[in-house]
C-alpha cells in the first residue's frame, strides 16, 4: 500500500480521513524532527542535525506564502530564518546561510563554524570573533516549537490567511 506520509496511507488521504494537515505534520515530525531527535543523544551529531533541520526555514515561508521557493531559495531562506528566530540579526542569518547552508550543502562541511552544546562561553546561535556559533541542539528545541505553533494555528482556524496560503503550497505540491 503506498503512503502518502510515514503514518498516513495514500487511500486514507484521498478518502477524507485525513487532510493535507494531517499530511504535512507527519511528514514534518517524522521524516525531519522525530530523526534529528534520534540523533541528538550523539555528542558528534550537530552537523547532522543542522542537514535535517535547515530545509525547514525554507519550506515554512513557502507555507506562510502559499507560494514555492523556486528562483528565490535563499530568500525565502532567509525569511524562514526570520520567522523562527525573529531576534536573529542580518548579520548572523547571513552567515548561517552561506556557512551552513550552502557550505554543508555544496561541501559537505563547514567552514567558520563552530558547533557546541549549551557552551556557556560561547552565544547560543551568533557570532563571535569572526565565527558563526551554532547550537544545533537548541536550534532544533526552538524550530520544533516553531513548528508546533504553526501547525497548532493552521488547526486553530482563527487564521484563515495562514490556512489559504498553506492550502495554496500545498496545491503547488500536489501538481509537482
Amino acid at each position: 500500500m503506498p503512503f502518502a506520509s510515514p503514518h498516513i496511507s495514500v487511500e486514507d488521504w484521498n478518502s477524507g480521513r485525513y487532510n493535507d494537515i494531517d499530511i504535512f505534520e507527519d511528514q514534518m515530525r517524522t521524516w525531519l524532527f522525530e530523526q534529528a531527535r534520534l540523533l541528538a543523544p550523539n555528542q558528534h551529531s550537530g552537523p547532522a542535525i543542522l542537514a535535517l533541520v535547515t530545509p525547514y526555514f525554507e519550506s515554512i515561508e513557502c507555507y506562510k506564502s502559499g507560494k514555492s521557493s523556486k528562483g528565490n531559495e535563499t530568500a525565502f531562506l532567509r525569511k524562514g530564518l526570520a520567522q523562527v528566530f525573529p531576534s536573529l540579526s542580518s548579520e548572523v542569518c547571513e552567515q548561517y546561510i552561506t556557512e551552513v547552508r550552502h557550505g554543508f550543502a555544496h561541501e559537505a562541511i563547514f567552514r567558520r563554524v563552530a558547533l557546541h552544546h549549551s557552551h556557556p562561553d560561547f552565544p547560543t546561535f551568533g557570532i563571535h570573533n569572526g565565527i558563526l556559533f551554532v547550537d544545533p541542539w537548541w536550534v532544533l528545541a526552538c524550530t520544533e516549537q516553531h513548528f508546533d505553533r504553526y501547525v497548532l494555528a493552521l488547526r486553530d482556524g482563527q487564521y484563515p490567511e495562514l490556512l489559504q496560503s498553506f492550502n495554496s503550497f500545498m496545491q503547488i505540491r500536489k501538481q509537482r
